[in-house]
């Protein structure tokens, strides 16, 4: 065989390879367990403004959830073609998100949750999925569709619903009722400048019974830092409490930003819950 047709036998391999459904069934899966769980990590632990459906958090949690199932319906390779289209489906709604959000203007579309996707990449991998999908060498209607034998499939599905009751019930405990009301449950702080301080003014009330102790109150930024006048809350009483958001500690950050507020009882009970935000920009440059 000469060097040529060696080559072209290797492409043509190579291309075999690639078209190949379950390549492409298990990468594609993996990428969506993937964004799955790092959607589901970023909706636990980093705040998001509501602004919109593609920033509420009910809806990504929605959506986290049918990555999951996809995902694993994906790797388990039972009814293929059904596979298929709902794939192309779902990332056809993936394409237009991203695109929304690109000719929005915004920085992250959120997809990989803490990792930030820029829209216009997401655009492209969501294209060349749907391409995947499009050339990947599906069986035909006349021939027996592959699934999987009964023990994988169940495999499958009880791993799938694991991760989905997993990541529904710890949604559901981030979303607990609260011991004391604030008196707006987000800070906003606007425009702040790089390495600026600013506070805010905001009060707690115990609209229960019993006596509130607030024991502690955690911030997922250390530029913010939540002062009670007193830790004790009485039944009906009102409390002052003071944000102060201090930029000097995140000196370099330039953008959108929110934080999330965490107050909880001696016992651990939450005791009240906000968040906060602000869009960082950056310091003006200094006139010669």
């Amino acid at each position: 065989m000469s060097l040529c047709q060696a080559s072209h036998s290797r492409t043509f391999e190579w291309i075999s390879y690639v078209r190949s459904p379950r390549i492409m069934a298990r990468a594609l899966g993996s990428l969506l367990l993937a964004a799955s769980i790092l959607k589901s990590y970023s909706l636990l632990t980093d705040p998001a403004i509501e602004r919109d459906l593609l920033s509420n958090s009910v809806f990504l949690l929605g959506v986290a959830e049918f990555e999951v199932f996809l995902g694993f319906w994906l790797w388990s390779r039972f009814n293929p073609l059904a596979a298929r289209f709902t794939a192309m489906g779902c990332f056809s709604c993936f394409l237009v998100a991203s695109v929304v959000q690109a000719l929005s203007g915004e920085d992250s579309c959120g997809c990989l949750g803490p990792i930030k996707a820029v829209p216009w990449l997401m655009v492209v991998v969501d294209a060349l999925a749907l391409l995947w999908l499009t050339v990947a060498e599906w069986p035909q209607q006349t021939q027996p569709m592959a699934r999987s034998s009964p023990p994988s499939l169940a495999v499958v599905t009880v791993l799938g619903l694991v991760l989905i009751i997993g990541e529904l019930i710890a949604f559901l405990e981030g979303q607990e009722a609260t011991l004391l009301h604030p008196s707006t449950a987000h800070l906003d702080f606007g425009c702040a400048c790089q390495g600026s301080y600013h506070e805010i003014v905001f009060s707690l009330t115990n609209p229960g019974s019993s006596t509130v102790q607030v024991e502690s109150v955690a911030t997922t930024c250390r530029c913010l830092l939540i002062v009670l006048d007193q830790a004790s809350v009485s039944p009906g009483e009102m409390v002052r409490a003071v944000a102060r958001f201090d930029l000097g500690q995140e000196p370099n950050y330039v953008g959108k930003l929110g934080v999330r507020i965490y107050g909880r009882t001696v016992t651990g009970r939450m005791a009240f819950r906000m968040l906060a935000s602000a869009e960082v920009t950056p310091r003006e440059l200094s006139m010669p």
